[in-house]
């Protein structure tokens, strides 16, 4: 009998079409996805694997951190649905579809990079370093850098 893992466009995990609720099924989940050379995401441990359909991207950006202090040399940190932190990489950044924001994740103990997708709220976190460039792009300013979004 086949069974059928997934993630929704929330970034739950979804097991048969019911939602994987168990905190510690959820982090095995997390901390065993792998990308093969095929761009196919699976579910890894030990010899046996199982394939993972994506409604969007595996990783929702839940919450971001930027620091306050104008000459900080601290990065902005990303919080993703896991639970897990890491450094915004602003170079990866690009609007896709209906105007939302990703970026690539690489986490730690995982198989990625992963692309992930801001939530509105981080994406409204975030907000306060973007700007228009006038001509119709977008950058992210922080420590006096600017870097285009794609």
């Amino acid at each position: 009998m086949s069974h059928r893992l997934a993630l929704n466009r929330e970034g739950e995990w979804m097991w048969d079409g019911v939602e994987v609720t168990h905190p510690g099924t959820r982090r095995f989940l997390f901390e065993h996805l792998i990308r093969d050379e095929g761009d196919e995401l699976f579910v890894r441990c030990g010899s046996d694997q199982t394939e993972v359909e994506v409604e969007d991207v595996p990783f929702i950006i839940r919450s971001v951190h930027i620091p306050r202090e104008e000459h900080s040399t601290e990065r902005i940190v990303i919080i993703l649905q896991d639970g897990s932190e890491e450094r915004l990489n602003l170079r990866s950044l690009r609007i896709g579809p209906a105007a939302a924001l990703y970026t690539r994740v690489q986490g730690g103990g995982r198989g990625g990079p992963f692309d992930a997708r801001f939530s509105r709220a981080a994406y409204h976190l975030l907000s306060e370093c973007i700007e228009e460039t006038g001509d119709g792009r977008f950058v992210i300013r922080f420590q006096g850098n600017a870097y285009l979004i794609e």
